[in-house]
């Protein structure tokens, strides 16, 4: 017989942390009986404590402690408070500059125009079919061709300034993870929705690059993301919770840590991700590709939800898991299986 690895267990160790206001009762308190200890024993000649006004003393010491320990806590909540206004301020502050910046890429530089979107600037996939507001391919070929020579022209005679459409998704990408690394959980959810809806991050449309973005620790619960392009992205420690990730692409994300309970995760690709110690609890796997995913720490991960997803030998399972037969076709095969 084959003795199984064993698997070692982690040792959590929690320190318990003192509170400041704590800490300095038991100095004034330490400091009050210093003083009478040594109105009593060294300086008796120079105090003439007695045994009456030890509990006048006490009385004193404790009620002038109890204002300034009243008045510190108050003054310590203030500033909290103010700072944490001040806080919320300033990321609402620098919220509003990305929103004017991203606009003015939008509307002055055209990002976005070239990929997935039509000559009003909406996404392709959202044009209704009637004929009337959707183009041929021929003319929006002719269209885009009639754009190019203008442009050309004006730059020519000296009107108009061209930058590299690569330089302009550059400038985006890079606004996006400033903004983003200086947000905090509530806030991140704002930027990244904004450029989803702006068709930014479209899979197969996708104009910004947000691999390696700073969306850690982001709370992105119940957010509609479907069909997002997150190739690479940093999510761990996120809150993914009941949002929807449907047919998004997920391509080596960092998920460690991440809350995935109810997270709609059909066709969505997971192809070399990172999910360990991520909570898979009530998510929807049905037709998504783990390819190559490391699923060994996962809480919440069924047999079920595997038989429906799919996979191959390089995908990594807890223990308690066994690999789903099917895992040994070919992806598209499963894929095909999967959708009758």
């Amino acid at each position: 017989m084959i003795d199984k690895p064993r698997v070692r267990k982690r040792v959590v160790t929690t320190h318990r942390v003192i509170p400041t206001w704590l800490l300095w009762v038991a100095l004034v308190a330490v400091l009050v009986a210093s003083v009478i200890a040594a109105g009593y024993t060294i300086l008796e000649p120079v105090s003439g404590f007695t045994d009456k006004m030890i509990w006048d003393w006490l009385k004193l010491a404790g009620v002038s402690s109890a204002i300034a320990l009243v008045g510190w806590i108050v003054t310590r909540r203030q500033r909290e408070r103010d700072e944490t206004i001040a806080l919320e301020q300033a990321q609402d502050e620098a919220l509003r500059a990305y929103l004017d910046q991203m606009s003015n890429l939008m509307v002055d530089h055209k990002l976005g125009n070239a990929r997935g979107k039509d000559s009003k600037g909406e996404p392709e996939h959202n044009v209704k079919q009637d004929g009337k507001r959707e183009d041929s391919k021929k003319e929006r070929l002719h269209k885009r061709l009639a754009e190019v020579w203008i442009k050309k022209a004006k730059v020519f005679l000296g009107l108009a300034a061209v930058e590299p459409e690569h330089f302009i998704h550059e400038v985006a990408r890079a606004r996006t993870a400033a903004i983003l690394l200086g947000l905090d959980a509530n806030h991140k959810r704002r930027p990244l929705k904004l450029v989803y809806e702006l068709g930014l991050i479209y899979k197969g449309e996708n104009v910004l690059e947000l691999r390696n973005a700073g969306l850690d620790h982001a709370d992105l619960s119940e957010l509609s993301l479907r069909k997002a392009y997150l190739v690479g992205a940093d999510l761990r420690v996120s809150d993914l919770s009941g949002a929807d990730l449907s047919d998004s692409d997920l391509t080596e994300a960092d998920l460690r840590g991440a809350d995935l309970r109810r997270t709609d995760l059909r066709e969505a690709i997971l192809a070399g991700a990172q999910p360990c110690g991520a909570n898979l609890g009530g998510a929807n796997l049905r037709v998504a590709d783990l390819s190559g995913a490391d699923l060994r720490e996962t809480i919440g991960l069924t047999q079920e939800e595997l038989k429906k997803s799919i996979g191959n030998q390089k995908t990594r399972l807890p223990d308690d898991l066994q690999r789903p037969r099917a895992w040994r076709k070919p992806v598209d095969e499963q894929e095909k299986e999967l959708e009758v």
